[in-house]
């Protein structure tokens, strides 16, 4: 079953972007299905995987940022921050063994997260960056 599902709604209109947003939903998926069927240290292994895709995502949102002069990096950039810092303290309960909570609770919280932030803060600022020409 899968926690997330990628659709039009979470597109922003930045092709790089999407693609690695389309990937992080398809680790979170992964990550999910692990925490119910998996050994817990190939769940944490799958966790580890999702925060380098996430903190190489944002590296390249904010290259964008600078390449483009976007107004808003610096709060995005902030956002990004408690994203991670979010993504590493649910990565710490997965260390723990407790994979009832991290499917029950801790991964579904983080799918919301993301979920807010793609939608909001990613779509506000793809806007940004589609008018001055990133596609």
């Amino acid at each position: 079953m899968a926690l997330m599902t990628w659709d039009e709604a979470l597109g922003n209109g930045v092709a790089s972007i999407d693609d690695q947003h389309r990937e992080l939903v398809s680790l979170m998926n992964a990550l999910y299905d692990s925490a119910s069927t998996g050994e817990p240290r190939d769940t944490v292994r799958l966790f580890d995987q999702l925060l380098e895709h996430t903190v190489a995502h944002f590296r390249h949102e904010e290259s964008l940022f600078i390449n483009t002069g976007y107004p808003e990096a610096e709060r995005h950039r902030r956002h990004h921050e408690l994203l991670t810092a979010k993504a590493i303290e649910y990565r710490d309960c997965a260390a723990k063994g407790d994979m009832m909570a991290l499917r029950a609770e801790v991964l579904p919280r983080l799918a919301t997260s993301l979920t807010m932030h793609i939608q909001k803060d990613d779509k506000d600022t793809c806007a940004f960056l589609c008018s001055m020409g990133v596609a």
